[in-house]
């Protein structure tokens, strides 16, 4: 066969599978964030996404969103095998992002070292943790965008709408439903910008604890190793912060374009 011909081919299933796995997410994502019969995964936070590992999937009879929070009620953990009336669960606090220990380790791996693996090792972490702090000034930098957009969003709705909202619960339809329900993710974008502004613990080293070390160069490695950990976990959480966001700006997308063929297509 031609390599022309196979390239071809190649080129077409590729781009098959891969229009495929984002109707599959897309699916799941949406499932995900669905009021009532959702399916999630727990290490996901929250919606199964392929490829890739979906561990701690969970069904749930109801589940509600505040931002970081996720609320399962009446749900089964099929990898646990677990029943709960309800099952809370909150983004900042699940394993990946609290700070763990492991100065002992490393502090053995530091005794090993000789003066100029001292100085290499120390070059690396402190690159480390300038990369760490860019991301986490972009996301910043991210959530202060989309603070002013939402603001920018809810006065336009409040200036021209404000009139409507009496009467907008007397005869409920489905687009005013989907609308109901652009709000509610609009609710959990500002839950977590207000949740972001919070100060969450991560622990640094001090400066004073190094001026009492008698060996300075490899405490200081010890220290930046500890910063480094804070500092990775740290950006790790305001970035899935940004994701989380992305997500409801998905959905929203989707209902908004839902509403467009639902007016122009069936009159709703």
């Amino acid at each position: 066969m031609n390599k022309k011909v196979k390239d071809f081919f190649k080129e077409t299933y590729s781009t098959l599978k891969e229009f495929c796995l984002f109707i599959c997410n897309y699916f799941f994502l949406l499932w995900a964030h669905f009021p009532a019969l959702t399916f999630t995964s727990d290490s996901r936070f929250t919606n199964l996404h392929f490829p890739g590992e979906n561990k701690n999937k969970r069904f749930s009879i109801l589940t509600l969103y505040f931002g970081e929070c996720v609320f399962h009620f009446i749900t089964f953990n099929f990898d646990n095998k677990e029943f709960r009336f309800i099952k809370i669960l909150v983004l900042s606090k699940l394993p990946d992002f609290i700070s763990e220990d492991k100065n002992e380790e490393f502090k053995k791996h530091v005794n090993n070292l000789n003066k100029d693996d001292l100085y290499v090792e120390q070059k690396a972490l402190e690159r480390y943790i300038e990369i760490d702090n860019s991301r986490i000034e972009i996301s910043n930098n991210k959530l202060n965008l989309y603070s002013a957009i939402v603001l920018a969003v809810i006065s336009v709705i409040n200036f021209k709408y404000y009139n409507e909202i009496n009467s907008f619960f007397t005869e409920m339809t489905l687009e005013k439903w989907i609308i109901l329900l652009i709000g509610y993710l609009f609710i959990n974008i500002c839950a977590i910008i207000i949740q972001n502004i919070k100060v969450h613990s991560f622990k640094l080293s001090s400066f004073n604890s190094l001026k009492k070390s008698n060996k300075k160069e490899k405490y200081y490695l010890e220290q930046l190793y500890h910063d480094f950990c804070s500092t990775r976990k740290r950006a790790g959480l305001y970035v899935s912060y940004i994701r989380r966001i992305y997500d409801y700006v998905e959905i929203i997308i989707f209902f908004l374009i839902l509403l467009l063929v639902l007016h122009f297509y069936f009159g709703v």
